[in-house]
């Protein structure tokens, strides 16, 4: 028995995401296209600089906890198609 492919709370990729939406990006108007990628720009380097923030976000406890349950019971991860294989 494998995870299903798609797991966004397991992938810490959809966690910065959604934190970044919800507190950088939510309920914002924007008048421009460059107004847009200022703003994602200002989001990002702050996310970045704050190196202990990000490291909460993208390891989240009860990911770690699923992951080592799912492994305990013998479930591995999705594979991912090599690089070969994907066009």
């Amino acid at each position: 028995m494998t995870l299903p492919t798609y797991t966004p709370e397991l992938n810490p990729i959809e966690n910065t995401r959604a934190y970044l939406r919800a507190n950088c990006l939510a309920i914002t108007v924007f008048d421009t296209y460059a107004d847009i990628v200022d703003q994602c720009c200002k989001a990002w380097n702050a996310f970045a600089s704050d190196s202990e923030r990000g490291r909460s976000i993208a390891t989240r406890e009860y990911a770690k906890a699923v992951s080592l349950m799912l492994r305990a019971v013998g479930i591995s991860p999705p594979k991912r198609p090599s690089k070969e294989t994907t066009s």
